[in-house]
């Protein structure tokens, strides 16, 4: 109960609030920015979802929690709270550019 997905879209609220989720969504960020094919990395459609981060982040935060920003695909192997790197820091953030795949 210590987590909150951010959705892009409606359908994708309506089916994750289904299943017991605890879901964010903010319609105003979707506005046809997304869409529903875009999952080929650095395409455009891709690269419009990367840029509504940084909103939806704002918009999250804004409501007052504390949050740490995770692709779905991610797979943590220790408690990311438990480390160095993001207990003492006010702002941690994931890339994939020290692997090349910067956009």
């Amino acid at each position: 109960s210590n987590y909150l997905v951010l959705a892009l879209d409606e359908p994708a609220f309506d089916s994750l609030t289904a299943h017991g989720a605890n879901v964010f969504y903010e319609a105003s960020l979707d506005q046809g920015r997304i869409e529903r094919g875009a999952t080929d990395f650095g395409s455009a459609g891709f690269k419009k979802i990367v840029h509504l981060k940084p909103l939806l982040t704002s918009a999250v935060l804004e409501l007052g929690f504390e949050l740490l920003l995770s692709d779905a695909d991610v797979v943590w192997l220790c408690n990311p709270f438990e480390r160095e790197e993001v207990t003492d820091s006010p702002l941690a953030i994931m890339s994939d550019a020290h692997h090349g795949y910067g956009m």
